[in-house]
């Protein structure tokens, strides 16, 4: 077991997770209650998730934040 790679995980935000485009993690956190509205504490811009989401580029987890909130 790699408790390093354990420890990362389990440090990083949803503002990390989002910035790293990493869908399937977004979809964990979210279903264990993650606040995805979140203002970013590291960033002067006062992004949510979604401001990161669509700064980045990442179509993935818009689309993913978006299913969280109207799932069909």
């Amino acid at each position: 077991i790699n408790l390093q790679y354990i420890y990362r995980l389990a440090s990083r935000t949803i503002h990390d997770i989002v910035r790293a485009n990493d869908v399937k993690e977004l979809e964990l956190i979210v279903g264990r209650g993650a606040n995805v509205n979140e203002i970013d504490a590291k960033s002067d811009d006062k992004f949510t998730p979604l401001h990161w989401a669509a700064h980045s580029g990442s179509l993935e987890v818009c689309d993913e934040y978006f299913v969280c909130f109207f799932p069909k």
